[in-house]
């Protein structure tokens, strides 16, 4: 569902349900169980134009209610453009995951940043940098992950 409130700014909702069936277990695959009912819950609010003609700001929750976990997420996601061929996209996301058949609990924040480079209409350049800490509590103990990430590539469209 998505509902506009003006030329800037909208809401979106979605809710999606899924059951997934057992297999057996076949030529050294393991068999899976099924999951039953799983619920899947997002609700975004959407600025564009806000700053600067072009820029999009995105605010999002999801909720997930699955047969192993329920998990919160946070998510702000912008996009500026700096020039017409150049643009910034900084993002935070932040996580909560229950498990529901063992006591664990985990934690993550992943701040990233995107860079853009338009060339050309159809050709474009990108380079993403961040990172993730994830920190697990579960019984007898904790363990903290802290990670980086970067990647570069190319968009070519025809």
């Amino acid at each position: 569902m998505s509902h506009p409130f003006n030329d800037q700014f909208q809401v979106n909702a979605d809710v999606t349900v899924t059951s997934l069936s057992s297999t057996v277990g076949s030529g050294g695959v393991p068999a899976t169980m099924a999951t039953g009912n799983e619920y899947f819950y997002s609700l975004q609010f959407i600025g564009s134009s806000i700053l600067k003609e072009g820029d999009i700001a995105i605010a999002g929750v999801r909720y997930s209610n699955t047969l192993t976990a329920d998990r919160y997420i946070l998510d702000l996601n912008t996009r500026y453009p700096v020039t017409r061929t150049f643009r910034v996209n900084p993002r935070f996301r932040l996580s909560y995951r229950e498990t529901k058949t063992a006591s664990q609990t985990q934690w993550s924040a992943r701040p990233s940043m995107r860079l853009s480079y338009y060339r050309r209409r159809n050709f474009q350049l990108e380079a993403e940098f961040g990172g993730e800490w994830i920190s697990e509590e579960f019984i007898g103990g904790t363990d903290d992950t802290l990670g980086y990430f970067f990647n570069f590539g190319y968009r070519l469209d025809y």
